[in-house]
């Protein structure tokens, strides 16, 4: 019975030691987002998650636009629209337009 005991106290001191730093964590440097217009037409470009802002130059009339998890994303258009996309969603842009500029950051 000690024997049992002592082997699950050094189980969960060993388990304990293994969980990482919060520290240990880098997000990334760039998010891929991607463009979605009609007919399956879509394109990708990727933008850096700290806050600069990125010229869009694909002149495809942009309908939807997905951004991967643990991003928030804002895009302007070239009719005036602004569109923040977040978290993984796929957002739609209204009405649809052109993309000319897009900024991402790191949630």
């Amino acid at each position: 019975m000690q024997f049992t005991i002592i082997s699950i106290l050094t189980t969960l001191a060993a388990t304990a030691i293994a969980v990482p730093v919060p520290g240990d964590y880098h997000p990334p440097s760039t998010a891929k987002v991607n463009f979605f217009g009609a007919a399956d037409a879509s394109f990708s470009q990727s933008f850096k998650t700290d806050g600069t802002e990125a010229d869009i130059h694909n002149v495809l009339s942009v309908s939807k636009i997905s951004v991967p998890a643990g991003v928030t994303c804002t895009f302007n258009g070239i009719d005036g629209s602004v569109t923040k996309v977040s978290n993984q969603a796929r957002v739609d842009v209204g009405p649809p337009q052109t993309q000319v500029s897009g900024t991402c950051w790191n949630l």
